[in-house]
């Protein structure tokens, strides 16, 4: 049986003709934010959506690099991979709350990061052992950074295929920047959408990296 909320929301954006779905990894409640980000599992809840949808892209944004085994995310990123026929992407970030790098013992985000990227181009390859599943991208999984883990654009270049960019007012200009260094860099970012009851209201600029459109204008 569907479950509301999050997969109606899914639904929804798939038949709005939405490019992607992105999930968060914070497996812990830390006061101190108080955002409890994606509740359930991400990989769970990935798989659930690669059954019950057909079209829309799945990804990632992010799973935290340093609190699991180099091997395990790849090999769950690459089932739901080929669950969805190569519709996910594999977003990592470094994780922004202190509290759970203590509970998960874990290492420094930067080398987990560079580990990932270097397996991803290994362990799928005509080799012994070799990570089952293979993913439906036969080059390896498109791996995305979510910040930029203190390393430099051209490190990231060599690590990835693309950038998810914090929301500020500076964000255009950091994008820029990027360009000049990574051409061709896949370069993502969030912008709040509000729907307006007119299915034709065109795209309108509000405060808070905001648009304001009808389902017309999408």
């Amino acid at each position: 049986a569907r479950n509301t909320g999050q997969v109606d929301q899914a639904f929804a954006a798939e038949a709005a003709g939405f490019s992607a779905l992105w999930l968060r990894d914070i497996p812990t409640l830390d006061p101190g934010f108080g955002d409890a980000g994606q509740v359930h599992d991400i990989w769970t809840f990935a798989g659930r959506l690669s059954a019950l949808t057909s079209r829309i892209i799945i990804g990632s944004a992010a799973v935290v690099a340093p609190l699991d085994h180099p091997l395990h995310i790849l090999r769950r990123a690459a089932s739901i991979d080929r669950m969805t026929a190569g519709r996910f992407v594999l977003g990592l970030a470094r994780g922004d709350r202190p509290a759970e790098t203590g509970l998960f013992g874990a290492g420094p985000a930067a080398d987990a990061f560079r580990t990932i990227s270097r397996m991803n181009g290994e362990v799928f390859k005509d080799r012994f052992p070799t990570l089952l599943p293979l993913p439906a991208h036969q080059t390896g999984l498109p791996l995305i950074a979510v910040g930029q883990f203190g390393l430099t654009v051209p490190e990231l270049r060599n690590l990835c295929q693309g950038l998810f960019l914090a929301t500020d007012a500076n964000v255009h200009r950091r994008a820029r920047h990027i360009r000049t260094e990574w051409p061709d860099a896949l370069l993502l970012s969030v912008i709040r959408l509000k729907l307006d009851p007119d299915p034709d209201t065109p795209v309108i600029s509000e405060a808070g990296n905001a648009i304001r459109c009808g389902i017309n204008s999408l």
